[in-house]
Order: structure tokens, then sequence, then C-alpha cells
């Protein structure tokens, strides 16, 4: 946590507060705030960015990773501990707790992070000593668990949860805004994470369905995103006093958790764009998620990993034309429903 008077101390209540962890401590944030930068150069390819910004900061949070994980006795796996999963709490003899060791999400945060240093690294052929020790570490991390139901776990253990629709879905991380869990490359794993949304179901503040939108998005749930779409747009009038079960937008279209969280806003945006175009899986794919009631539609500039970007419309579901537009690469991988095909870039392309 950090503020205007720059404290960087776990936030909560009193010492004597039960709940203060379950939203004061979050050890994976710093690597959430790394996969920011990294982003910043897959979207735009800034070398110089990448070298003189993002790397040296992403390898300061690996570093602390490193050192914050600890052998588990029980299975030998490499654990992050203490740990969280952001203002959620699980049952363990009767009693509500909000810290364990090895969350999904802190798994996740650590998992991503670690990858893209590697992938950075090569890049710009840096051979620091502690890549070897990143490399090392990356297999031994413990690993995703899918539960009784068929779910993905958020903990360490199947823990009983003390409330199965929570507005937070911080396990899903993998699935999105990462891309380690992606219906191409772990099937199974994408399927636990949709049994995990199917359990919580569509509630929650406008933030939280804005999320959602995105989750449902990467699982290729077009018409599911269109819904939450629809939720986060509802009216909800400034007098009324909303709850973290119902979310909704003001007049003015800022996102209804009071008095405003600006994540509605952008995360809604975000999902939009995730279900007319994605590029987190070594492609461009191109209408990903498409409602079956968006027949007609068009956009234009909307950015794409590798520095592309892309104008398309499409008439009855079907793309008519689309344009990749690229400074310094003359070709781009395309994925349409279950086909790729390498195309030009700069060129109007009638598929």
């Amino acid at each position: 946590n950090s503020d205007i008077w720059a404290h960087t101390s776990p936030v909560g209540g009193d010492a004597d507060s039960p709940s203060s962890c379950v939203f004061g401590l979050n050890i994976s944030t710093a690597g959430w705030l790394c996969s920011h930068l990294f982003m910043h150069y897959e979207f735009t390819g800034d070398i110089q960015f990448l070298a003189n910004t993002a790397y040296p900061i992403m390898l300061d949070a690996g570093r602390f990773y490193l050192d914050y994980m600890t052998e588990d006795s029980e299975t030998q796996y490499l654990v992050p501990s203490p740990s969280t999963s952001p203002e959620n709490y699980f049952l363990h003899y009767l009693h509500p707790h909000s810290v364990c060791k090895a969350s999904t999400m802190d798994i996740a945060v650590i998992k991503s992070l670690f990858k893209s240093i590697l992938v950075a690294s090569d890049i710009l052929k840096d051979n620091n000593p502690i890549l070897k020790e990143i490399e090392k570490a990356l297999p031994r991390i413990y690993p995703y668990k899918i539960g009784k139901k068929g779910q993905l776990l958020e903990w360490y253990d199947e823990y009983k949860e003390t409330d199965k629709h929570h507005r937070h879905i911080s396990h899903l991380y993998a699935l999105h805004p990462s891309n380690e869990i992606t219906p191409s490359k772990t099937p199974e794993l994408a399927k636990a994470c949709q049994k995990s949304l199917d359990i919580r179901g569509n509630g929650g503040t406008g933030w939280s369905m804005a999320w959602k939108i995105n989750a449902n998005a990467r699982l290729k749930n077009g018409d599911t995103a269109f819904e939450l779409i629809k939720k986060q747009l509802s009216l909800v009038p400034a007098s009324k006093s909303i709850g973290i079960r119902k979310g909704g937008s003001y007049k003015n279209m800022l996102c209804a958790h009071p008095p405003f969280q600006i994540d509605g806003n952008f995360g809604a945006m975000s999902g939009i764009a995730e279900m007319l175009i994605q590029s987190h899986d070594n492609c461009v794919e191109l209408l990903p998620a498409l409602p079956s009631k968006w027949k007609n539609g068009s956009f234009k500039g909307l950015r794409a990993r590798g520095g592309y970007l892309v104008n398309l419309s499409w008439q009855n579901g079907i793309i008519q034309e689309f344009e990749v537009l690229s400074n310094y690469k003359k070709a781009v991988n395309i994925k349409i429903g279950n086909e790729y095909k390498v195309y030009n870039t700069n060129t109007i392309i009638k598929p």
C-alpha cells in the first residue's frame, strides 16, 4: 500500500482487528504492477522503455519473490507465505481465515512475472545471474489445482468459502489479465476457470462485473460478456444506496461503487476490446467473443501486442474487411475462428 503520505506499510484497522489482513496485505502487488510495464512494451514494441524502465523494475520484483518463497514441507514446491486472495475468506475448523500459504492469485502473479522476465531478458540479450535462479524456481512453484466441483481452487487446499458468490475473482488472474491459462494452451484449466465463474455468478459491483467481462471474453463467452456489459450500464440513481452485490453506472457514466471506482469504467472498456480483438496467445485473434446481438459493426484503432493497430468491419457476424497497421513489421499471424493465416500488414484484407 502507498498513499499521499508515502506510507508503505500494510493498511487496516487497529492491531486487534481480525479483518485487516483480508484487504491490507497483498504480496502480489509488485508483480501485478510489473505486468503493466511489460504489457506496455508488448503493445508498443518500445525497446528503450523495456531496457531502461520496465526490465530493471521487473528484475527487482523477481528478486523479492525469489527471497519471499520457501519450500513447502508438505509438497516440496516453492510457495509464497503468508499469502492472501484479496478481500476473501475461507473456513478452516469452522473459523474464517484470510491468510494461508500459496493463494492461487499470488502463484499466478509470480509465475507470470518470472516468465515475462525471461522473455524480456532474451529480447535484451541480458545474462544477469538472477535469471538462472528464476529458471530453476519456475517449475518448482506450487501448481494450479482443480477442485471437486471442477473449479479452479483459490487457496492452497480446497477450503470451504465463506461466500461462494464473492465479488472478487482474484484466483482467475492467470486467465485475465495474465495469459497463463488459455482455452488453446491449457483447456482443462480454462474449463476450471469457467466453472469458477459459474459458481461466483454475475453479481458484484461495477469493477467486479468489468473483470468478469474480460474473463468471459478470454473464454470466448461473448453473450455472457454482453449481459455483463448491460448490467454494468444499468442506471443507479445517485440517491440510491448500493451494496457490494449489485453495481451499475450513475447518470454521468461513472462506475457505481460508492462514491465511484474508475476500475469499473476502464475495466469495462478493456472487456469490450477483449471481445473484439485478443493478442495474448501468439497471434492476433479477430472477433474472438462477438455477442450474437452485435450482428453488424466496426472498430478503428484497437491495439494488439506486437505494436499492431487494427481496423475492422463485420456484417451478420462475418468479417468484411480488416487492416493491420505496423511501422516495422511486414507480416502478422491472424486467427479468425479456428483458422490461422499470415497476412501482410498495411493492406486492406477481405477474407
